[in-house]
């Protein structure tokens, strides 16, 4: 295994990054509003709640995941979408990580944070990370630490490509 690879841990933002959610109205919401039971569509990428709202799985996202995963990477994800109160396996959007079957990929140290809290106090200075996340606010704090290489969502066009986009990275590290 690469020693790079070794070192370096994939951290991944969920909403607006990996998915994209919405109510019965096709108005723009988080994961954590969803409302559970969840069932998946007949492509799999789809996933609707209870009252109507669907999540949409990003196109190709499977295919990088599973990619990097088979390159050894540790993958994280890393997100403000926590519901206060509600346990880790009642959360929305673990939920749905599980309904959609990729949670399986996850090995890595993952949270789903409250909305007061900052990504920023979960990366650590001995770690290298590769870090995907759509927030203008959350890239702009980490954009100036060496050992996190960020990646703006905003900017992926197609999952697939970013398994060559990642291998790259890593090279540098």
């Amino acid at each position: 295994m690469n020693e790079s690879i070794k070192k370096t841990k994939l951290v991944l933002d969920l909403d607006k990054t990996i998915w994209d959610c919405y109510d019965k109205n096709f108005n723009e919401i988080w994961a954590k509003q969803l409302v559970p039971p969840f069932s998946l569509s007949n492509n799999s990428n789809d996933l609707t709640d209870d009252v109507g709202g669907t999540c949409r799985l990003k196109a190709d996202f499977r295919i990088f995941l599973e990619e990097v995963f088979n390159l050894g990477l540790t993958i994280s994800y890393l997100s403000v979408g926590a519901r206060l109160g509600v346990p880790l396996e009642f959360q929305p959007s673990f939920l749905a990580l599980k309904k959609f079957e990729i949670l399986k990929y996850f090995l890595g140290d993952s949270y789903l944070l409250y909305k007061t809290e900052k990504k920023i106090n979960y990366f650590y200075k001995d770690q290298s990370y590769l870090f995907i996340d759509d927030s203008d606010e959350v890239l702009k704090s980490v954009n100036d630490l060496e050992y996190i290489n960020a990646i703006d969502a905003k900017f992926i066009k197609s999952w697939k490509k970013q398994t060559l986009k990642v291998q790259e990275l890593l090279k540098t590290n």
